[in-house]
């Protein structure tokens, strides 16, 4: 294991729920780079012992274990309230960080103080030659997706500036305590996408660093995950339009939309397509939650009291979940002529992204 002492600028957060063998190689790998971070595990109740069994390999490694699951948008804002360092490195629990991955994440973030989020690129653990995620991003069509999917590494070179940044991405937690941390409403679909919209109109930008490498370690996750994710998304997405893109621009884009869904519907009655995710009306439910709670904060209300599941809309897995409380909610951004830069160029990105062709999460 590499010997160097913790670099005390930055502490790598894992959320985790039942890793295994994938954890521990993340950590390992976190280990025994070119520079070492604090490790911090924020254990989702797994119930199983992965978590222990690395702390006492490698005892350095703090862990917070969480007596219920209560989402990944609070488990990991609970590891940005402990980390209290300049830079958070927040990581997916089956991502395998390269040798000079943190070292290189650093140096860009160094030389771009306007960068708030800096991601890696990460490569699929299925075809190591072929990008897994160079970023994560939304669409004139209403789509999201992950920039770069299925592509060579070689097309990503230098620094560039994407939309969001996803899986493997080092934080400056000074952007995030001017601009607010994972919205929990979202519960564990499109928060860094959502943040990442949101930094950009507060002035901080997301950046891709290719130089730094990772690769994604687990298979992809079940069929019953994924139509869980997707139910998530398709209520996640509409609120994260509705605060994030003025009424202007979603009405340029309506048609755009409209096609695209249009050519889903029949791709699905062709049998070519997935089935039409459950979860939409969340959606609405959510903009109108979303927007009672801004009225009330307007009116001086802090608005205390709501659980998890009552912010995000859903139905709680365990009745321990009805007592716990969001450390974040968001809120719509509410337009105005000093935003006008900035939404010029959302909508660029977005009329950008219309080239990406979303082929899953």
């Amino acid at each position: 294991m590499n010997e160097n002492r913790e670099d005390s600028r930055v502490t790598a957060v894992i959320v985790c729920r039942r890793g295994g063998r994938d954890l521990y190689k993340a950590v390992r790998a976190l280990l025994t780079g070119t520079i070492v971070p604090g490790v911090l595990l924020v254990d989702r109740a797994s119930g199983d012992r992965s978590c222990r069994m690395i702390q006492k390999r490698y005892p350095q490694v703090r862990r917070f274990p969480m007596t219920v699951n209560t989402g990944y948008c609070n488990s990991a804002n609970s590891g940005f309230h402990l980390a209290r360092t300049e830079y958070v490195f927040l990581i997916d629990q089956d991502i395998l960080c390269g040798r000079h991955c943190l070292e290189r994440l650093l140096e860009t973030a160094g030389a771009h103080p306007e960068a708030m989020a800096v991601q890696a690129l990460v490569l699929s653990g299925r075809e190591p030659r072929r990008v897994w995620s160079a970023g994560e991003g939304l669409n004139a069509f209403g789509q999201t997706f992950q920039r770069g999917q299925g592509r060579a590494p070689g097309k990503y070179r230098r620094a560039g500036r994407i939309m969001a940044a996803g899986h493997a991405v080092l934080y400056r937690m000074e952007a995030l305590r001017e601009i607010g941390l994972f919205d929990e409403r979202h519960y564990q679909t499109l928060e860094q996408l959502d943040l990442g919209i949101r930094g950009n109109l507060y002035g901080w930008t997301s950046m891709l660093e290719p130089r730094a490498v990772c690769r994604k370690g687990q298979p992809d996750a079940s069929a019953e995950e994924q139509r869980y994710r997707r139910t998530l998304e398709a209520g996640n997405l509409p609120y994260l339009q509705y605060k994030n893109i003025p009424f202007l621009l979603r009405g340029l884009h309506r048609p755009l939309e409209t096609a695209a869904r249009w050519t889903g519907k029949v791709r699905r009655e062709n049998g070519s397509g997935q089935e039409e995710p459950a979860g939409a009306g969340r959606g609405k439910d959510l903009i109108a939650l979303s927007a009672h709670e801004d009225r009330r904060r307007d009116a001086g209300d802090n608005c205390v009291g709501m659980s998890i599941p009552e912010a995000s809309c859903l139905t709680a897995s365990d009745p321990a979940l009805d007592r716990v409380l969001p450390l974040y909610l968001g809120g719509r951004i509410c337009p105005g002529m000093d935003l006008l830069p900035a939404w010029i160029r959302l909508e660029g990105m977005l009329l950008a992204g219309c080239l990406e062709f979303p082929k899953g999460k």
